[in-house]
């Protein structure tokens, strides 16, 4: 399993988990699956965002989401 980000014009992140089975490549749906809310503080103005990972598939997945995951990327 890797993951393969795509950066679109707009500016974008489009993020796609990839499996390789049986000698083919196939894009998991897992990363429809997941969840992240963020919420902005009234008072502060700042930004808050925490991503649900919930079930043993998307702790498989769970490096994606730590903050150097994507400097090297």
């Amino acid at each position: 399993m890797f993951v393969r980000k795509k950066n679109n014009p707009i500016g974008v992140v489009s993020v796609q988990i990839i499996d390789k089975s049986g000698g083919k490549y196939k894009v998991l749906d897992i990363a429809k699956t997941i969840t992240t809310v963020k919420i902005k503080l009234q008072e502060s103005k700042e930004t808050l965002s925490k991503t649900m990972l919930i079930t043993p598939k998307h702790k498989s997945i769970a490096q994606i989401f730590k903050p150097n995951f994507w400097e090297n990327s």
